[in-house]
């Protein structure tokens, strides 16, 4: 998980070590069935650098259906000790119900709430998927809380953010090109504490039944 945006400790380094290997004999061609989740480096030695990385998430990726994956964004809404409890929940898709209930108020405007939150998942999880979900990237955590922004200006290093006609006047944020081996779409958030106040503002938002959006 990526840590709030006004964190100055930032994220943690990538450290990923590989919980298997295999060693496979090819001729001209060679079929490989991938069935457990997990991240595959495809490579012709298992020294250099060089080859390929496939992902496998789950079978329905980038949707999120199981009460599990429904479960997980919720962290950026709640407390942890919130989000450890709901986790214990034998009945995990009924802990993600009573809390969009518990904050909307009701069905309806829950429903309503489900619909704009997990849209915002899915297309994090298609644009912004790196060498983890796209959800659990910088830039997905942010599109998912404070909803797309209004510009979005791209160079070969990094993305600018926009967001205009905010209560607090146009806002922007910048995230950097991450130099990684496993893929070139992971960007990192520059974080700095005048984000807390906007940030703890969407949560609160979200959490009182109502659609957080900076640009209107």
């Amino acid at each position: 998980m990526p840590s709030p945006p006004f964190s100055l400790s930032g994220n943690k380094a990538i450290n990923l070590k590989p919980d298997s290997t295999w060693q496979i004999n090819l001729s001209d061609s060679c079929k490989i069935a991938i069935s457990k989740i997990g991240f595959y480096k495809i490579s012709p030695d298992s020294i250099g650098d060089s080859g390929f990385i496939i992902l496998c998430f789950n079978d329905n990726y980038p949707l999120v259906e199981t009460s599990e994956k429904l479960l997980q964004p919720l962290r950026y809404l709640t407390s942890a000790k919130e989000f450890n409890d709901m986790d214990m929940f034998a009945d995990k898709k009924n802990a993600v119900d009573n809390f969009w209930l518990k904050s909307a108020g009701n069905a309806s405007r829950a429903k309503a709430l489900i619909k704009i939150f997990y849209s915002r998942v899915i297309f994090a999880n298609v644009y912004f998927i790196s060498y983890k979900e796209g959800w659990m990237t910088d830039r997905g955590m942010m599109y998912i809380i404070l909803g797309p922004p209004s510009i979005v200006y791209k160079t070969k290093n990094a993305e600018k953010w926009i967001y205009t006609q905010s209560s607090i006047g146009n806002l922007s944020f910048i995230f950097q090109k991450v130099e990684n081996k496993f893929t070139d779409n992971d960007y990192e958030l520059f974080r700095t504490d005048s984000y807390k106040s906007v940030w703890y503002q969407a949560i609160e938002t979200w959490r009182s039944g109502r659609v957080f959006a900076i640009s209107k």
